[in-house]
């Protein structure tokens, strides 16, 4: 209809290229998966719902591909539709974001918003955000900002943010703000930075055997995994002219692929701790860990058996 966003004729050549690359993600997805479009790119393929926007952002819209039609915009448009099919989303939401891109924190805050609303069904299923920002080790503070103990500029300090974060603090403070007034508890994800480093410089076998036992087990033979990690640094030295020797390469991927299993494991600590409340847990991490589901979403499902429903930005 003439109310309804059209594709340009550059769209849906950018589409066309979207599709045979997310052709692997469709056949992963088992019925969970979604991407984000902005800047013009318009998905298409695959199962669920999947967001459009121009590259004016000026209008927005969602493209389902099961009626093959647009609806109005809104994560939440979805995210209402999942409560009459649980099998597609049940505990489980992954979001990819670039994590300085605005319009990225906009729609996870429409996102926040509408998985919260499920608790319209299900009231006394926990509710949680899980988020790469924040560190494990980070969960006692976390817990003290989520009671209103206190403020966000004091976990801000707590957890060191303008230390280990390049993330501005204005970018996340929204949705940490609303979580504390929606009762939803914030939990953190990530690996220590340090140890990550550390990995990276080292490799997992130059970790010292205490700290290696208080790591997860890492699963580094996913040969989709590293050839898709491989691609994007090789794609980022020759933006930038840098060069890795094979050696330095693997043990970034070992150190990539760590942070992955850590995250994986905090949120599968958290999904069966709530196992059964039926807890439900909203992830927010760099698109990287959610592309192809086989970064964090698969793993997730290896430690606690949830499929994750996975959204992540094409464009």
């Amino acid at each position: 209809s003439p109310s309804r966003p059209r594709p340009s004729r550059r769209a849906v050549l950018a589409a066309a290229a979207a599709a045979v690359s997310a052709a692997g993600l469709a056949g992963l997805s088992g019925g969970a998966g979604a991407e984000t479009a902005s800047g013009g790119g318009v998905p298409v393929g695959g199962l669920g719902e999947r967001f459009l926007r121009d590259s004016g952002g000026a209008h927005e819209a969602i493209f389902d591909t099961a009626i093959r039609g647009y609806l109005p915009a809104g994560p939440a448009t979805f995210l209402h539709k999942a409560r009459a099919h649980p099998e597609a989303l049940d505990r489980l939401l992954v979001l990819g974001e670039t994590h300085t891109h605005p319009i990225h924190h906009r729609i996870h805050m429409d996102a926040f918003r509408g998985f919260v609303a499920l608790r319209e069904d299900s009231p006394s299923r926990p509710v949680a955000i899980g988020m790469e920002h924040f560190y494990r080790q980070h969960q006692n503070y976390l817990d003290l900002f989520s009671s209103g103990r206190v403020s966000l500029a004091t976990l801000r300090r707590l957890t060191k943010w303008d230390a280990v974060s390049s993330v501005p603090f204005r970018l996340v403070a929204p949705l940490l703000a609303q979580a504390r007034a929606s009762g939803v508890r914030v939990v953190g994800l990530n690996c220590p930075g340090e140890v990550a480093s550390l990995v990276a410089r080292v490799g997992l076998e130059g970790v010292p055997e205490e700290l290696r036992e208080l790591l997860p087990d890492v699963e580094l033979g996913d040969v989709k995994h590293w050839e898709r990690f491989r691609r994007v640094m090789m794609s980022m030295m020759g933006e930038h002219g840098g060069q890795m020797d094979e050696q330095s390469l693997r043990r970034y991927y070992e150190a990539t692929t760590l942070w992955d299993e850590y995250m994986a494991e905090s949120a599968a600590m958290y999904l069966k701790e709530t196992e059964s409340q039926g807890g439900r847990l909203l992830v927010f991490a760099g698109t990287h860990h959610v592309d192809e589901r086989n970064g964090m979403p698969d793993r997730i499902m290896k430690r606690s058996g949830v499929r994750a429903f996975t959204v992540v930005p094409v464009a």
